[in-house]
């Protein structure tokens, strides 16, 4: 897999947030935390769970392949480990496999245990453009689209509190999807419930007709508290968000987001 350039990670206010970042293998992270909450030994302790974390799926998916491989929906044991709990339960309920949440699980999980090891005000920790935020103030996060000319230069307003913003897309990226969105985002309360429904979403537009239909579908999600779906010149959206715009060219390549004050 060849690495990509995690630009967005620019757009940070480095006012707010003090970051740090850090790769093991595929999980490439970026954490900011408010500066009066921030701690050296911030690092290497996400660095730590991660690394534990990876080693756990690595050796659940030797007793369980089709837990890395399906693309459908898997049955619940209440043996499994709590990962593959949440991460099966996330998958049906978007109709995907459980892998389509990885990437907001991890980021989930780090944020969840930086909450209970340190006192920190605010906090965005971000893997491969899925997003765990943490924050007092409200926050505008921008998604990147490709191509799309509306890449870069519209968002939602993220109000105080904590919640997942996941992006998925079928034209840019190295996930798998069976779309062809330019980029879907969504905001869940929980993380990694927002990442399968970011990719179930983008599985859903295969051409600019498909965007109205998804945002249909998305008013009835009960979960989802905000979406948003570009499909080249077509933007569709609904929740209980503000959507935002910005002023940006719409260069960047995705999928990703921006976040700015």
């Amino acid at each position: 897999m060849t690495y990509q350039e995690r630009f967005y990670r620019d757009e940070f206010s480095t006012d707010r947030f003090k970051s740090f970042s850090f790769a093991v293998e595929e999980s490439d992270l970026w954490i900011g935390v408010d500066n009066g909450s921030f701690c050296a030994s911030m690092n290497e302790f996400c660095r730590d769970k991660v690394v534990k974390l990876r080693n756990d799926i690595k050796n659940y998916i030797k007793t369980y392949p089709e837990f890395k491989t399906s693309l459908e929906p898997l049955s619940v044991d209440n043996n499994m480990p709590g990962f593959a709990k949440d991460m099966i339960i996330a998958g049906n309920r978007a109709n995907v496999g459980p892998m389509a949440a990885i990437a907001g699980y991890f980021a989930g999980f780090l944020g969840r245990q930086m909450l209970e090891k340190y006192e920190i005000s605010e906090m965005v920790i971000e893997n491969g453009g899925d997003i765990f935020v943490k924050v007092k103030d409200q926050l505008s996060v921008l998604i990147y689209a490709g191509e799309s000319y509306f890449s870069g230069k519209v968002g939602v307003k993220v109000p105080p509190g904590i919640y997942g913003i996941c992006t998925s897309a079928g034209t840019v990226g190295h996930s798998y999807s069976q779309g062809n969105a330019d980029g879907v985002m969504v905001v869940c309360r929980d993380i990694t419930l927002a990442d399968a429904f970011a990719t179930s979403f983008a599985n859903n537009i295969k051409n600019r007709d498909d965007v109205a239909s998804l945002i249909s579908l998305a008013k009835t999600k009960k979960e989802v508290l905000s979406c948003l779906a570009i499909y080249q010149d077509k933007i569709g959206a609904c929740g209980e968000f503000e959507v935002v715009f910005s002023e940006g060219d719409g260069s960047q390549n995705g999928p990703g987001f921006g976040v700015f004050v």
